[in-house]
This record gives C-alpha cells, sequence and structure tokens, in this order.
C-alpha cells in the first residue's frame, strides 16, 4: 500500500521540478528596509572656564556637534538659549550669550542660514538662535562658538554664571 502511494508521489515531484528542454527561469526580489534617521549630538560634555576679571568676552570654542540626517529632503539643524547666562541659584543676574557658528566640514550641500545671535537681557531679548540646513541627506561636524558676553566688569557679581545651549534636529 505504501508502495502505490509514493510512486504517484514521486512522479507528481518530478514532474513539478523537472525543466523542459528548452529551459526555465525564475527571479527573488531583496529588499532592504533603512529607517528614517535623525541624530544631533554633541562631541564633548560639559564646559567650565574661570573668568579673568577684565572686560574681555569668554569664547567658548568651537564646539564641535554632529548632525546625521539620511532624509532625501535634508534636515534644519537649530541652536538655541532660552536665557542669558544667569547666576547659578540666582536668576537676577545676567550676562549676554552670543551663538556662532563657525565654518563647518561635511557631506552633502549644508548652508550656515543664521551665523550669529546674541541676547540683550536688558532689553527682554533672553533668546539667541542660530540655523543651518541641508538640502538632502548628510552629515556635518558643527563647530558653534558659545560666547560670555562680560560687559562692565564693575556690575559684575560673583558667581557661577550658567547657561543651555538646545541643539534640534529636524526633517525639511
Amino acid at each position: 500500500m505504501f508502495r502505490m502511494f509514493l510512486l504517484p508521489a514521486v512522479s507528481f515531484a518530478l514532474a513539478l521540478f523537472s525543466a523542459p528542454a528548452w529551459g526555465q527561469s525564475a527571479n527573488q526580489a531583496f529588499t532592504i528596509e533603512v529607517p528614517q534617521n535623525l541624530n544631533l549630538r554633541p562631541l564633548a560634555g560639559p564646559q567650565t572656564v574661570t573668568h579673568p576679571k577684565t572686560s574681555a568676552d569668554i569664547t567658548f570654542a568651537d564646539n564641535r556637534w554632529i548632525a546625521i540626517s539620511n532624509w532625501r529632503s535634508g534636515a534644519t539643524v537649530q541652536f538655541l538659549t532660552i536665557t542669558p547666562f544667569r547666576i547659578v541659584g540666582k536668576p537676577q543676574y545676567a550676562r549676554d550669550v552670543r551663538l556662532t557658528l563657525r565654518p563647518l566640514m561635511g557631506l552633502g550641500s549644508w548652508t550656515r542660514d543664521v551665523i550669529t545671535s546674541q541676547t540683550d537681557y536688558l532689553a527682554g531679548d533672553n533668546t539667541s538662535q542660530v540655523q543651518l540646513h541641508c538640502n538632502r541627506a548628510g552629515l556635518a561636524i558643527i563647530g558653534l562658538d558659545v560666547t560670555f558676553l562680560t560687559g562692565n566688569p564693575a556690575t559684575l557679581v560673583g558667581g557661577n554664571y550658567e547657561v543651555t545651549v538646545i541643539g534640534t534636529i529636524s526633517a525639511n
């Protein structure tokens, strides 16, 4: 009984998988899904310097950030402060901050849109914002200067002045 069943099954398999004399072709598709990626991060941690007790402005120079976007339409990067430099725990004591985008290195067509911006806390302007963009997928090493604007050193109250720079990246 088993032989009676096996013979038709083998005959069917041979008929199914044997090629005719004139040839046979087939194809198979392979797909790789690449997830969308937007990434922005600083390459260093918090920084601290001691003020030299002069009227000179103090620049935290060439802070490096890396921006990555694989969006076909590119991405926009913004750096923003929402306060001037302020004494930690005593926000009534402040000094202005200036953000400056330095020339950058990268792949893609990165353009600096707003190169420099500063707060004017005495006039009520507490924000500073700079921006760059890329019109296609790309990677950039961005240099950002953050400057403490000393002003009149006679009115510079002692303490630890601090500002936070917020970096954002968004798809175009």
